[in-house]
């Protein structure tokens, strides 16, 4: 049992070594009510030297017409001019890496200031 346990770790720790990690969204977190008609994006690079591109969807989770493709350079991005109560939907993509969807919404009564 133990062999297998570290068999798997290693395993894991070289495919992470070889492919490299693609980015991970970190805020806002997933569900989250933003009561402004902006919002920040941050995230974790991973460790890939790739460019990267940030894409926001408006209520749909399919990115066919994304509301925002971005070439990102740092780890933050703010997007103005959100409109209230819908559904945003964001991810990450670095070469063929593609980061977990995340998604969010604007409060019905979201304010600009």
């Amino acid at each position: 049992m133990v062999l297998i346990l570290i068999t798997g770790t290693c395993k894991m720790f070289f495919n992470v070594y070889v492919t490299g990690t693609g980015p991970m969204p970190q805020q806002p977190p997933e569900g989250y009510v933003v009561e402004r008609t902006q919002a920040t994006f941050q995230w974790n690079r991973g460790n890939l030297s790739l460019p990267m591109r940030l894409q926001v969807s408006t209520d749909e989770a399919n990115f066919e017409n994304p509301t925002l493709d971005r070439k990102v350079t740092g780890t933050t991005h703010t997007m103005h001019n959100l409109e209230p109560g819908h559904v945003y939907y964001w991810r990450l993509v670095q070469g063929d890496k593609v980061s977990p969807l995340a998604s969010f919404k604007t409060a019905k009564n979201a304010v600009t200031f």
